[in-house]
């Protein structure tokens, strides 16, 4: 099994470009998912940033996760064990569709002028704070897929 990339990108263009790279040419895995469950959790996930909510004070679970927030951004690495809601979890039968779907929402990502600011683990932060990390959940699990020849 080949080891996982090391991906950063910048902006949501970087993601939608690997994500077509991917889908046209030949990878290897080293996940679980193939691209379409990959892609399936990543745009359910991004659909969630594209719907600001209201403020509200962070939890008492939020609160003691935040002080992570800056390792998070600095390192561009999610902590391990987070786990997603299972509503946003992919099934064995994500049909391609769904890596289409996550390239519309990610062109719509890149487009808007207002995204969430609270996160389910980190809790409140500011809309630059929630687009990195949604680019950094996006490159974690899209390491787990490399292009034939890039080895």
């Amino acid at each position: 099994m080949p080891e996982r990339r090391n991906l950063r990108y910048k902006t949501a263009q970087d993601v939608i470009d690997d994500v077509e790279l991917l889908q046209a040419k030949p990878h290897d895995r080293c996940g679980q998912w193939c691209l379409s469950q990959a892609c399936y959790h990543l745009d359910k996930a991004t659909r969630r940033a594209l719907q600001p909510i209201p403020y509200t004070p962070n939890t008492p679970e939020q609160d003691a996760r935040a002080g992570n927030l800056p390792g998070v951004l600095q390192s561009g690495k999610l902590p391990p064990g987070i786990k997603g809601p299972d509503d946003i979890m992919p099934g064995p039968d994500v049909g391609d569709d769904a890596i289409a779907s996550f390239l519309a929402t990610m062109r719509e990502f890149a487009a808007a002028k207002q995204i969430r600011e609270n996160h389910r683990v980190f809790g409140n932060m500011t809309q630059d704070q929630m687009r990195e990390l949604t680019l950094i959940h996006a490159a974690h699990h899209l390491s787990h897929f490399v292009p034939k020849g890039d080895r």
